[in-house]
């Protein structure tokens, strides 16, 4: 990885936003990574509950990858249960490449697939089932799309970064970020093509 660059960070400096660029082998190794987790992908995934008498669905197609069967049972965000998946040999690869980049310890990845009306919520990776002394890495390929950080302090939720995320970026999302922001993509109809994220944390089994 290459170019690496601090985007945003706390007055504290306990949370920050980084970035770095995959460089040409490596995003070749991530095409091929999005060619073979594509046929696993679950087009916009029905939601617990209904919504005014109504069925909801995921606005984006989505799947959770585990990198070793069995350490990761499930993912429960939001109104949605994913259940892990075993990771093909590219994309534990790759993962492997992240965690010696980060030294980290991730488990399990999740991947999201945007065409240009698709869309994420504002949320926070804040899940009790999640590692959170651990930064959250996401790496883009594909379409560009804005990723939008808010603070969750402020009232009107200010947009603190406006981050276009092009093909072969990758960003950590660093120490307090889930306690102070927000992040979502927004529909972005005039947008060419598809986008595909790839976000890795660290799973930890709930205690039974």
């Amino acid at each position: 990885m290459e170019n690496h660059s601090i985007l945003w960070s706390s007055e504290d400096g306990k949370a920050s936003i980084e970035k770095w660029i995959l460089n040409k082998e490596q995003k070749t190794n991530l095409k091929r990574v999005s060619e073979v987790v594509q046929p696993d992908l679950i087009d916009h995934p029905k939601m617990k509950g209904l919504m005014f008498g109504k069925e909801c669905r995921e606005p984006r197609s989505v799947r959770l990858f585990e990198m070793k069967k069995g350490e990761v049972e499930e993912y429960q965000y939001s109104k949605t249960v994913q259940i892990a998946n075993q990771a093909p040999i590219e994309l534990i690869n790759l993962t492997n490449l992240i965690n010696g980049h980060f030294k980290s310890e991730y488990n399990a990845a999740l991947v999201n697939q945007y065409k240009p009306e698709d869309s994420i919520g504002d949320h926070s990776d804040a899940e009790k089932t999640l590692d959170q002394n651990t930064g959250v890495v996401c790496v883009s390929y594909g379409a560009t799309r804005n990723l939008i950080f808010k603070d969750k302090a402020s009232k009107e939720r200010k947009i603190v970064l406006k981050l276009p995320m092009e093909s072969g970026d990758v960003i950590v999302m660093k120490g307090d970020c889930q306690k102070l922001l927000t992040h979502g993509i927004r529909p972005e109809k005039r947008t060419k093509g598809v986008r595909l994220s790839i976000t890795w944390r660290k799973h930890i089994k709930k205690n039974k």
